[in-house]
């Protein structure tokens, strides 16, 4: 009775053994599942992270495009308003000395 006892007890323990391996082995595969799909998340992640700050560069960069075309329109447009002003100064003084010329003249008959 004491050999079949201890035989079964050396059976029970092999099993437990084998039991415990497999439980073991089942944890390490769960484990590295769950490790590759947050990997694959945080991949994830880190691409959606980096396509937005793609897309606010492409914004900053057509924005700032935007404001170089109005600063140089706006630098056109004063250099258009300032020779407009500048002929009609001397339109206008052309016209006093004309006046003035004509005032003479009117004055010396």
């Amino acid at each position: 009775i004491i050999q079949q006892l201890d035989a079964t007890t050396r059976g029970l323990q092999l099993q437990l053994r084998a039991a415990e391996e497999g439980r073991l082995a089942s944890e390490r595969d769960i484990k590295a599942a769950v490790e590759r799909r947050f990997d694959s998340m945080q991949e994830g992640i880190t691409k959606q992270e980096q396509q937005i700050v793609d897309r606010g560069l492409a914004l900053e960069r057509v924005l700032q495009r935007e404001a170089d075309e109005r600063a140089a329109s706006d630098a056109l447009i004063r250099t258009e308003l300032d020779q407009a002003l500048q002929a009609l100064d001397k339109a206008a003084k052309n016209e006093q000395a004309q006046r003035t010329l004509m005032q003479r003249e009117v004055h010396s008959q």
